[in-house]
């Protein structure tokens, strides 16, 4: 399915190709699931808005102008699911808790305390250097793939990766 092109799968879904779309779910789930975390701050907060974007996507695929641009659709998808989570729940970015606790493993402390420190530097965050560093470290979209799902400029992009690399300096 990584061979062939979101317009091709777009395409193929609205044809009656489930298939189609679950290569495209494949394909996009840690992107959107890394632009919904950089919202909610709780991944099983940003499963739910990434499973109702993808839900959200296929009941108006119809819409799409450009079968090609599906990512950066279902990102803005994903985006406004995320803020309207945060403002129906009257949020600020939330601890969700350690992963290894939600699964039952023991967690390790020094691991804990590195996860609360990190999540409480992205919580500070401007929200835009918070997504990039999500999309590119979280999800591992390159620099280039990036700017495209966000509709902004390799080098807007850069900038936002250099901003929020320096602001986990700090």
């Amino acid at each position: 399915m990584r061979k062939i092109s979101d317009e091709r799968l777009v395409r193929g879904t609205l044809a009656g190709d489930r298939e189609a779309y679950n290569g495209l779910v494949e394909r996009y789930l840690q992107t959107v699931h890394a632009t919904a975390f950089a919202i909610t701050g709780n991944h099983q907060d940003a499963e739910d808005v990434a499973q109702e974007a993808f839900l959200k996507g296929l009941r108006s695929l119809d819409t799409l102008k450009k079968p090609g641009s599906f990512g950066s659709w279902i990102i803005s998808i994903a985006k406004n699911g995320a803020l309207s989570w945060r403002r129906k729940a009257g949020r600020e970015l939330t601890n969700g808790g350690d992963i290894a606790q939600r699964e039952g493993t023991t967690p390790d402390p020094a691991r804990g305390e590195l996860h609360d420190l990190l999540r409480a530097q992205l919580e500070r965050m401007e929200p835009n250097a918070r997504e990039v560093l999500l999309l590119h470290y979280f999800a591992g979209n390159s620099l280039r793939e990036v700017a495209a799902l966000l509709n902004i400029s390799r080098s807007a992009a850069q900038k936002r990766l250099w901003r929020g690399r320096e602001a986990l300096g700090k």
